[in-house]
């Protein structure tokens, strides 16, 4: 299921959301350029991952947590390597992450990992991904599917 990206189907399965934790890297800082900053973790070799594409997510960081819109895969549009990661957009987030560890749940996929023609098409792109992340967040939210979530369990320095 996970190979196949049935995230909801995954997370009914597993009982709990599908996730990746590692440390923040630094990027190339090109989404601060166009309004949409976002940090970089390069999940775990051995880590099963779902299709290439962007995702409703929610990200754990110091006992805190955020939502967003994450894209995994290998960014074609302003990288040449085929590096896989995980890059994330924090809703309403201002601050330096790099170095520190977070774990990145995986709720819902929106689209497809693609190739833009330029940045302003990308752009215009994640605006969409974002009121649609948004919309599916506050499905969820009406139906009380988000509680606050225990993160004494939660041991930041171990990358799955």
């Amino acid at each position: 299921a996970i190979k196949k990206g049935e995230i909801e189907k995954v997370a009914k399965n597993l009982g709990f959301f599908f996730f990746i934790r590692g440390q923040v890297v630094r990027g190339k800082q090109l989404g601060r350029t166009i309004g949409v900053p976002t940090i970089n973790v390069v999940p775990c070799q051995i880590k099963l991952l779902p299709p290439f594409g962007v995702y409703v997510s929610r990200i754990l960081l110091d006992g805190k947590q955020y939502f967003g819109i994450s894209n995994i895969g290998i960014k074609p549009t302003v990288q040449k390597e085929s590096i896989v990661g995980v890059e994330m957009h924090i809703f309403d987030f201002e601050g330096n992450l790099y170095e520190q560890w977070v774990e990145v749940q995986i709720l819902s996929f929106i689209r497809a990992e693609r190739k833009f023609i330029s940045f302003s098409e990308l752009t215009g792109q994640l605006q969409e991904d974002i009121q649609k992340a948004k919309e599916y967040l506050l499905k969820l939210n009406k139906i009380g599917k988000f509680r606050e979530r225990r993160l004494e369990n939660f041991s930041p320095e171990k990358q799955y």
